[in-house]
């Protein structure tokens, strides 16, 4: 009866504050944080299932029970361990490690392409596309954020960072968030570290292009290293949905250089570059 009753108030108290606390803190928590409270919620459970009253009269009296005494303090410490095992191990584990090419000797200058091009010059020309120049050596000594003018929640225009570049032994790594629907987080891309993607979406790549697809295997994010001998410079070309503040700019190419009010951003236009899934095609082309 007892724990009947805790049920009953355990349900009450989450639907009336779960929603709240799930748009406030949770939907906006970093997924370490995610992964302890997921974790915190498996605990509770296993506490609670301890204190049932035919279980914890078995841990209490484990010599008058000592067959079953013993099993569940081994399934308990199991579900606990895997529980742990499981969100900070397996599911806290970045999808995949990436590396970019590394840059020629003679490289000069970084050109980066959103879309399909044009300078950047107001929020708008940026949810068209843009690209920026960066001198090599520069980078060598700082990191470079290409930022952009956004609507904070206060509806007040403030700078945010779309691309952050950091070169690191002779490889520039760019930084972004690339766009995911409700209910899920969007995707850091950080260094050559990944976070975890929905379900159903995937991701490949090579030696110099990676790329991510939803799915129904339609690209969302792109990005590729093309080196240019001649103008010693590596051009560097992006397309898909990244995120800005609160904003999500879409890089597409030049026959949808439109954004049109109400627009699907999974139908950006873009073309496959590899072959699906990735675990049987690892680095083919798409044919």
């Amino acid at each position: 009866m007892r724990q009947i009753l805790l049920l009953i108030c355990a349900y009450v108290v989450l639907n009336l504050f779960l929603p709240y606390l799930w748009e406030r803190v949770v939907s906006n928590a970093p997924a370490s944080t995610l992964h302890w409270i997921l974790f915190g919620v498996a605990a509770v459970l296993v506490v609670w299932v301890a204190f049932t009253d035919p279980v914890y009269l078995r841990l209490r009296h484990p010599a008058n029970y000592p067959l079953s005494s013993t099993a569940l303090v081994i399934a308990l410490l199991g579900a606990a361990v895997g529980t742990a095992w499981w969100q900070f191990a397996v599911s806290g584990k970045p999808i995949v490690s990436w590396q970019p090419p590394e840059l020629p000797s003679d490289c000069v200058t970084i050109n980066v392409t959103f879309g399909s091009g044009g300078q950047m010059t107001s929020g708008q020309k940026t949810s068209l596309g843009w690209s920026e120049q960066f001198d090599v050596q520069t980078l060598k000594t700082k990191s470079a954020e290409v930022i952009n003018p956004v609507r904070n929640e206060r509806a007040t225009e403030i700078w945010a960072s779309i691309i952050k570049l950091q070169l690191q032994k002779n490889k520039l790594f760019a930084d972004v968030t690339v766009y995911a629907p409700s209910p899920f987080k969007p995707i850091k891309i950080t260094k050559e570290k990944i976070t975890t993607l929905p379900d159903g979406w995937d991701n490949n790549y090579n030696t110099n292009t990676l790329e991510i697809v939803d799915e129904r295997e339609n690209p969302i994010y792109q990005i590729q290293y093309i080196p240019s001998p001649r103008n010693n410079s590596m051009n560097i070309r992006i397309f898909g949905l990244l995120i800005c503040g609160n904003e999500i700019y879409a890089g597409m190419p030049l026959k949808n250089d439109v954004v049109e009010p109400g627009y699907d951003p999974f139908k950006l236009g873009l073309i496959r570059i590899f072959e699906y899934p990735s675990r049987d095609h690892l680095g083919e082309l798409a044919k």
